[in-house]
């Protein structure tokens, strides 16, 4: 499996590494993608994802790290 591949809504992932999680997602917590957004700082796309502990934090690209899983 390849770190921080590229993402459509629908994948599933799990997070690896966060740089600001303020708390609510930690490393190993699992989520659905559910687009990719325009990030207003930045010329990439964040990931918005939909974790499976209720937040909803997006991932950046740039910073944060996951792996696609089944």
């Amino acid at each position: 499996m390849k770190i921080n591949p590229k993402l459509k809504g629908g994948d599933r992932i799990i997070l690896y590494y966060m740089k600001d999680e303020y708390g609510s997602v930690k490393p190993g917590e699992k989520g659905t993608v559910v687009k990719l957004i325009d990030d207003p700082f930045e010329d990439e796309k964040m990931i918005d994802v939909k974790w499976d502990n209720g937040s909803n934090l997006n991932l950046i690209p740039s910073t944060d790290i996951w792996k696609k899983i089944d």
